[in-house]
């Protein structure tokens, strides 16, 4: 956290998940090979029960073409669960969406 630029890109429940944050390791060198994985290892949290979260990258010439992450497994009323669970408080269970519908990135 003592990076001026990360600190303008965390929103406040960002900054209290980047507190259980160990370490960080990449893989991979544009010279020697066209992917690179990074791989945040996270210590037991309240927020998601991942102890790591990857993200592959496959780079051509051109840019990335293809990117790969771990989904995140978050607790009961975190993440995405508790914007959910508000949704599901205010409407009726015909109007949440079907299975298949909610997708989870990691950016």
């Amino acid at each position: 956290m003592s990076d001026d630029s990360l600190k303008r890109r965390l929103n406040k429940e960002d900054k209290k998940i980047i507190k259980f944050l160990r370490t960080v390791d990449v893989e991979g060198h544009p010279d020697v090979t066209p992917e690179c994985t990074i791989t945040l290892n996270f210590d037991k949290n309240p927020y998601f029960k991942n102890s790591s979260l990857t993200k592959n990258f496959k780079i051509s010439e051109k840019g990335i073409f293809d990117v790969r992450c771990t989904p995140v497994i978050w607790k009961n009323g975190k993440g995405n669960t508790a914007v959910l669970e508000e949704k599901s408080s205010k409407q009726s269970h015909t109007d949440m969406p079907k299975s298949g519908e909610v997708e989870l990135m990691i950016g």
